[in-house]
C-alpha cells in the first residue's frame, strides 16, 4: 500500500508538474498572444492612417481631374471659337482679295484707255505742231511776198 502511495504521490507530482508546464506554456502562449494582438493593433492603426491619407489624396486628385476638365472644356471652346473666327476672316479676306481684283482690272482698263488717249492728244499735238510750223512758213512766204 506504501509503494502504491509513493507511486500515487509521484504520478501526482509528475502530473502537477505537467500541469505547471502547461500553465507556464498557456501564460507564455498568452503573452505571446497579447503581444501579437497590440502588433495587429498598431498595424490597424497605421493602415487606418494609410487609408485615410489615401482618401484625401483621392478627394484633392479627383478635384484637379474635375478641375482639368473644365480647363480643358474651355481651351476646346476657345479652339473652336477660334477655328469660326478664322473661316470667319478667310471668307472676308477672299472677299476683299476678289474686290481687289476686280478694283485693279478695273484701274488696268482706266489706264489703257487714258494711255490711248494720251497717244491721241499725242498725235493732235504732233499734227497741229506741223500745221502750226507750215502756216508760219506760208505767213513768212506771204509776208516777204
Amino acid at each position: 500500500l506504501e509503494a502504491r502511495s509513493v507511486s500515487h504521490d509521484q504520478d501526482l507530482a509528475s502530473r502537477d508538474e505537467d500541469i505547471n508546464r502547461l500553465l507556464a506554456d498557456k501564460d507564455n502562449l498568452r503573452k505571446e498572444l497579447d503581444k501579437a494582438n497590440m502588433q495587429l493593433k498598431a498595424k490597424n492603426s497605421e493602415l487606418e492612417a494609410v487609408k485615410c491619407q489615401l482618401q484625401r489624396d483621392i478627394t484633392i486628385l479627383n478635384t484637379e481631374v474635375e478641375s482639368t476638365k473644365k480647363k480643358l472644356s474651355g481651351v476646346e471652346t476657345e479652339k473652336d471659337l477660334l477655328i469660326e473666327k478664322i473661316a470667319d476672316m478667310e471668307r472676308v479676306h477672299s472677299a476683299e482679295l476678289v474686290q481687289a481684283s476686280n478694283k485693279l482690272s478695273e484701274v488696268e482698263s482706266q489706264k489703257q484707255a487714258l494711255q490711248s488717249e494720251r497717244d491721241i492728244l499725242t498725235t493732235k499735238i504732233s499734227d497741229m505742231e506741223s500745221n502750226k510750223a507750215s502756216l508760219e512758213s506760208e505767213l513768212q512766204d506771204r509776208i516777204e511776198s
